[in-house]
């Protein structure tokens, strides 16, 4: 009888792990393609509603940094009035995939 409990609390566990893991990929999919509504001249604040808080600061420049889950990061420069400047895709090889300046 144990046993059969001890089954079935494994399966609920799985299942509720499974379940949040699938949750944060999709949450993850829909930052990085939210990333496209991103355009030169924008507030900062703007974008931090459409991206949410950045994963990171730029340190010497004016800016912030999001890391999506395959280690691609996304930085955006923002000029002295907090205005998108430049945005910057790296990969995972510190390789620039998509400039926007």
């Amino acid at each position: 009888m144990k046993k059969k409990y001890f089954l079935i609390l494994c399966g609920v566990i799985i299942f509720l792990l499974t379940a949040y893991y699938i949750k944060d990929m999709q949450a993850k999919e829909e930052k990085a393609m939210t990333f496209s509504n991103i355009v030169k001249g924008m507030s900062q604040d703007d974008v931090h509603q459409i991206l949410g808080e950045p994963t990171g600061i730029l340190s010497g420049f004016y800016g912030d940094t999001y890391t999506i889950e395959n280690g691609t990061r996304i930085i955006i420069y923002y000029n002295n009035e907090t205005r998108v400047e430049a945005v910057r895709v790296l990969n995972t090889d510190n390789k620039s995939t998509l400039n926007i300046e």
